[in-house]
């Protein structure tokens, strides 16, 4: 049918040593399955989704592999695999998966794949340094910009360049031109769709994620409500583990709640997330360590931690003054040598009376 036979659903329904047959009965590439080169010689930049390994993800035999070890697995191994990744959220996973997605970022001969997330809560776009520096866009503007942030702050007016940059999905079918301005950093942290009930249910329903696997790399391009709206297609799907599904034009995103067994046992304890910096740039927004991410029951003001800090403090300091001798007999000796001293010289009733 006309479509790619990446993007094809048939194709998904059958066994995976047929479909590695037909590839090499028709002298297709094992990358982008258009025949007539092979994987080495193919310019579709992409790789594998699943494995990251360059050939489609109609072949990758990753997932087969886990989808065998998932049906092996009891569900004492499950219960005792969901509490270990809940005990690594708390530091590592966020519960809430973020609209991410792999993009190529493009000028004159130049591409680059980078991490990009779509926030609608930003007015403006914005690209990494690094990134802007690296693919060599020319200056178009400057902008002088407050970020007002969670809670109410605001940092200080920033100077931001502003490049015209160029991006294209990965498969080449969308490409689009916007305004980005520059920024250190975007934000860190935010992991890439790994492994989960998510994955057989988007495969069935013939969705490709593009940031997928153990990726932590940086985000390096904010894609903000002043472009979003140009690349929602409308079509979203939601998938019985509770997790949306966000058609794009440069590509399909995640986003939701994950869905643990944990997560229905702690309702009670729910994660807030605050921020109370006066000083703050965008990076922060994603950033813990200008957060405080604390139990509700437990959260007290700034002034009761201060005082009790003071408390504990005058309770478990104390100042011990050493023992300091008189020194009252060498104070007279030193009198009775002056007044001596003076009645020689004859000056002591002066000395008396000036006094």
């Amino acid at each position: 049918e006309e479509h790619r036979s990446s993007r094809c659903g048939k194709a998904r329904q059958i066994l995976l040593e047929e479909k590695w047959s037909i590839v090499k009965e028709r002298n297709c590439c094992f990358n982008c399955l258009i025949p007539g080169h092979n994987t080495q010689a193919c310019k579709f930049n992409s790789k594998c989704q699943w494995c990251g390994k360059k050939h489609s993800i109609l072949l990758c035999r990753e997932i087969l592999n886990k989808d065998k070890s998932l049906r092996e697995t009891t569900s004492e191994d499950l219960n005792k695999h969901n509490k270990e990744v809940n005990s690594a959220n708390a530091s590592l996973i966020p519960e809430v998966c973020l609209q991410t997605i792999r993009v190529i970022l493009k000028n004159d001969n130049k591409e680059r794949v980078v991490r990009a997330i779509m926030d609608s809560g930003s007015q403006r776009s914005y690209i990494s340094k690094q990134a802007a520096e690296e693919m060599e866009y020319q200056l178009h503007c400057e902008s002088r910009v407050v970020h007002f942030l969670f809670g109410g702050t605001s940092t200080k007016p920033q100077n931001h360049r502003g490049y015209l940059i160029h991006l294209k999905s990965l498969d080449n079918e969308c490409a689009c031109n916007f305004m980005a301005f520059n920024q250190d950093i975007i934000c860190h942290g935010i992991p890439s769709i790994n492994n989960g009930p998510w994955v057989h249910e988007l495969l069935k329903r013939n969705i490709i994620l593009t940031d997928v696997g153990q990726s932590t790399d940086p985000i390096e391009v904010l894609i903000g409500a002043d472009v979003i709206g140009k690349l929602m297609t409308g079509k979203l799907h939601n998938l019985e583990c509770g997790m949306t599904a966000v058609e794009t034009k440069l590509g399909c995103m995640l986003m939701g709640e994950k869905p643990t067994e944990e997560n229905s046992k702690n309702d009670a304890a729910l994660i807030v997330t605050s921020m109370f910096v006066q000083e703050a740039d965008i990076s922060n927004l994603w950033s813990l360590d200008v957060m405080e991410i604390t139990d509700p029951v437990k959260t007290k003001s700034r002034e009761r931690a201060q005082e009790e800090i003071c408390k504990r403090f005058r309770q478990a300091v104390t100042i011990n003054h050493p023992n300091i001798e008189t020194n009252k007999e060498i104070a007279q000796k030193r009198l009775l040598i002056t007044t001596e001293k003076l009645k020689r010289q004859g000056l002591y009733e002066e000395y008396e009376s000036d006094g």
